[in-house]
């Protein structure tokens, strides 16, 4: 199963890079719950640093904003 696929589904992913396994565990963190807890904010951060998680937040927020418009309209 690829990775799209498991994602989609909600199953548990194929192996990741860590980088990749970083963001989709922020993500879904940060969507499900509208928090994200320190052990995820750790890995993102080991993984693109201090200007790294604060543009993967703001690109999620802007991928809700627009994903709200869009249902909206």
């Amino acid at each position: 199963m690829r990775s799209s696929d498991a994602l989609r589904e909600r199953k548990a992913l194929p192996d990741l890079a860590p980088d990749e396994a970083a963001v989709v565990h922020y993500g879904r963190e940060f969507f499900r719950t509208h928090r994200v807890s320190r052990g995820a904010f750790q890995a993102a951060l080991e993984q693109f640093g201090r200007q790294g998680v604060v543009e993967l937040g703001l690109i999620m927020g802007n991928y809700s904003l627009l994903a709200l418009l869009i249902n909206a309209f």
